[in-house]
């Protein structure tokens, strides 16, 4: 750590230093399920909201429009959300220890933020971190991501069709909790079933852990009560990139899947057939390549506690990846007011007497 005006922690990933050897992700657990309505109301009620998948309809061929029920589309519009769920899930718990609460993590985000932190480490996409300490939890936000940010897939027809159809795959391939069939019907502003997962990022080198408190929705659930997730591809060539594999692997460790089940379309956008993926399979195409981003990922998880330990500061902005003609190199500063404001809701700090940030 450089202690100067303004306290900098540089971390430096020359070629060769990250060999995927000593760090996995192990111990995951569900320790949280809830729904989250249309107009961002949390549902403390377990299953009730939760989608189920249709057995009958994986790995198998099909002949089903996409396009059915576009007509009359109920689009989702919220603002900008950052943590708010997962703080407002927080406050309606019982007791104020946040420690006990995130069920004894040191870091709590959304899957989608640990999973291109680690990514960072492959497609060297810039982008930037804040991350707030609270009472012993160090809380992530991204800062150069507009989260539920209107696309313009959605403004075109073709493109409006290759927006929508990830929705309707996910409804054709599932029931409510009755055991009702509706993929005939529009798609409409449901309330969405949601979990917290908590995990261990293990280095068995130097024999230390960092513990996360993962938030994430889910998209279905199997007879045995695991995960699922759904993408919607055009044709099967599309699964060969490695890019998309490597975030079907992070997502499977993260939430906890059980497996991600792909739909491929044709060009009249009509589903013709479903094939499921377990973990191992992208382990096998992978060939061990996540366990790169699993110590990437560890690296800048230890360096961020050590700053904020280091540090007389409650919050930091890491900047990754710094490209260099040596190799990769990310920087954690003290962050200012300004790039705190708004990640910690109002709530949140009268819940829980947050005074400094």
């Amino acid at each position: 750590v450089y202690m100067d005006a303004h306290p900098t922690l540089v971390i430096p990933f020359p070629h060769g230093r990250i060999t995927g050897d000593d760090v996995s992700l192990k111990n995951q657990r569900r320790v949280a399920e809830y729904s989250v309505t249309a107009n961002r109301e949390i549902l403390l009620d377990s299953r009730t909201n939760a989608r189920f998948l249709i057995e009958e309809r994986v790995d198998t061929q099909l002949n089903i429009d996409l396009k059915k029920g576009i007509e009359s589309i109920t689009r989702q519009s919220f603002d900008d959300e950052c943590l708010n769920i997962l703080l407002k899930w927080a406050c309606m718990q019982n007791g104020d220890n946040l420690i006990e609460i995130y069920h004894n993590s040191d870091f709590v985000g959304w899957q989608g933020t640990f999973r291109r932190i680690a990514n960072a480490f492959y497609n060297k996409d810039s982008m930037g971190i804040v991350a707030i300490k609270v009472d012993g939890v160090i809380f992530l936000s991204e800062t150069t991501r507009a989260y539920a940010q209107e696309s313009d897939r959605w403004v075109t027809k073709a493109p409006f069709y290759m927006g929508y159809c990830p929705f309707k795959f996910n409804q054709i391939m599932t029931t409510d909790s009755e055991g009702k069939r509706d993929h005939d019907d529009s798609l409409d502003n449901r309330p969405s079933f949601n979990v917290m997962v908590r995990s261990e990022l293990i280095n068995s080198k130097i024999e230390e852990s960092i513990s996360l408190c993962v938030g994430s929705s889910v998209e279905a659930m199997n007879e045995q009560g695991r995960a699922v997730e759904f993408r919607a591809l055009y044709k099967w060539a599309n699964n060969k990139s490695p890019l998309r594999n490597m975030n079907a692997i992070l997502r499977c460790d993260l939430t906890d899947l059980d497996s991600v089940i792909f739909g491929y379309r044709d060009d009249n956008f009509m589903l013709e057939k479903t094939k499921s993926m377990r973990r191992e399979d992208f382990c096998s195409i992978l060939r061990g390549l996540h366990s790169r981003s699993y110590e990437f990922l560890f690296d800048i998880l230890k360096g961020i506690k050590k700053f904020l330990s280091t540090v007389d500061v409650d919050a930091s902005v890491v900047e990754l990846p710094v490209q260099t003609e040596n190799g990769l190199m990310v920087q954690i500063t003290a962050s200012t007011k300004e790039e705190t404001k708004g990640i910690l809701t109002d709530e949140f700090k009268r819940r829980f007497n947050v005074s400094t940030i």
